[in-house]
């Protein structure tokens, strides 16, 4: 994982290894703007997966592109809002690797550390 952070945009490029083909791929973890709430898009594997979640929301959701269909969500535990960042990750696909959708959280917590600390 190498990311780059801008004033409050987030980008990263990842490797994970597909155990299915046998091989390494490449993606992007990208951050989309977007006024309220929180927009991620991962590219992998020639595939394209939102991660969305809205305003003032805890909750997060890995939505596959272009089908629509919700392959993983994430929750944000409320004692994270007063001490560490705890996460509970619920998959609802075996599509993907476990570690894209672990990438995509830590993606969503080091943005989130950024527009917090400025």
């Amino acid at each position: 994982l190498k990311a780059k952070v801008t004033a409050v945009m987030y980008k990263a490029i990842i490797t994970i290894y597909d155990k299915n083909n046998n091989e390494w791929n490449n993606g992007t973890i990208e951050q989309n703007f977007k006024i309220v709430g929180n927009k991620f898009t991962i590219l992998w594997n020639n595939n394209r997966i939102l991660m969305e979640g809205s305003a003032a929301s805890l909750n997060t959701a890995f939505i596959e592109q272009p089908l629509g269909n919700i392959v993983a969500k994430f929750r944000k535990r409320i004692s994270s809002l007063f001490w560490r960042n705890k996460y509970d990750l619920q998959l609802l696909s075996n599509t993907y690797p476990d570690e894209l959708y672990f990438l995509g959280v830590a993606a969503r917590d080091h943005s989130n550390l950024k527009i917090h600390r400025g």
